[in-house]
């Protein structure tokens, strides 16, 4: 019988092998440790700058900025941080403050947009490049090193493909299950997903209005069923879209297209269980209509670890929470495995 250690020796090494012959170049050898945390954590965008006020607490002999990153987002109190390379110190803050412009520090609030979209593709786009990696993080810190602007992970197969630096590439986006689509770095935008100058045409579910592209992704983020948005600057009109119409792709100049929840981590969610204890607030069915919704209320509010969306509507609670069956409801959490 093959040891479990053999086995995972096995696993890790098979796929290099195999395509040995191919050209192809395999990546996850030259991966940080600790950037392999950093998708798991919805939070990667700090900036040259420290926070002078609202410490909370400090930590020294940090090693890395996403140590640091991993601190405030496990934190139940804490609202940012910032990280002082040069003297490896991590200061956590109670809420954002004032900022002031540092080259050793990195600011970052707890929680910003996530780069990263699941089950879908950049289709019909030429590769720049091609890599193998064995985790979606291991590709991402490829893309950052390469300088890419999009790369496109295959769960199965482990392929990274990297794409060409275009205009416009936001417009190729396509639902495919099995496939996710990062961006190089999108900071502190929600939008990095958005296709300016494109429209949805097709079906539509439901026509409003709304201030932006953004606000209008938020609108079809808590509408069920919606799978897409289009928006008319000139108007206003926000148009909410069932998935066939990314088959319905057309270049209008001032319109936005896009999925929504664009900068939301991937869900870790169960059915049937409610949270219990730690709570922080409610919402009412008729203001928040979806579980996607709960969970965009849970990422903007720093204090909440776990929420729940039900037929009594949408409860977000701290990190003491804990989950109890309850049919007919969902419970989530921010940060997968906490």
């Amino acid at each position: 019988m093959v040891s479990k250690r053999v086995q995972t020796a096995l696993a890790v090494l098979l796929p290099g092998l195999l395509l040995a012959k191919s050209g192809v170049q395999r990546v996850d050898a030259q991966v940080d440790a600790e950037d392999l945390l950093r998708l798991n954590i919805p939070n990667d965008c700090p900036v040259q700058q420290e926070q002078t006020n609202f410490q909370m607490a400090e930590f020294t002999g940090v090693p890395f900025n996403a140590t640091c990153q991993r601190y405030c987002a496990e934190h139940p109190e804490c609202a940012a941080f910032t990280y002082h390379a040069d003297s490896r110190r991590c200061v956590l803050h109670s809420r954002t403050g004032n900022l002031a412009e540092k080259a050793t520090a990195r600011f970052s609030r707890k929680r910003c947009p996530t780069c990263l979209l699941d089950n879908f593709n950049v289709a019909d786009t030429e590769d720049d490049y091609l890599v193998i990696a064995m985790t979606v993080q291991g590709c991402a810190s490829e893309c950052r090193t390469r300088g890419c602007n999009f790369y496109v992970y295959d769960k199965e197969s482990k392929k990274c493909h990297f794409k060409r630096h275009r205009d416009g590439i936001q417009s190729a986006i396509r639902p495919q299950q099995g496939l996710q689509v990062g961006f190089h770095n999108c900071r502190n935008t929600d939008s990095w997903c958005f296709a300016p100058n494109h429209t949805l045409q097709g079906e539509t579910l439901k026509t409003t209005t709304a201030s932006g592209p953004l606000h209008c992704s938020e609108i079809c983020l808590n509408h069920a069923g919606c799978a897409a948005f289009s928006f008319d600057v000139g108007s206003k009109a926000c148009h909410l879209k069932p998935a066939s119409a990314f088959d319905h792709v057309a270049p209008q100049n001032g319109s936005f297209f896009g999925p929504p929840g664009c900068g939301l981590p991937q869900a870790c969610e169960t059915q049937g269980k409610r949270r219990a204890g730690d709570f922080l607030m409610s919402f009412s069915p008729n203001s928040i209509k979806t579980n996607k919704g709960c969970q965009r209320r849970c990422q903007e509010n720093h204090r909440c670890f776990h929420y729940s969306f039900g037929p009594e509507g949408c409860f977000l609670h701290g990190l003491g929470s804990v989950a109890e069956d309850v049919e007919g409801y969902i419970s989530g959490d921010t940060n997968c495995g906490i």
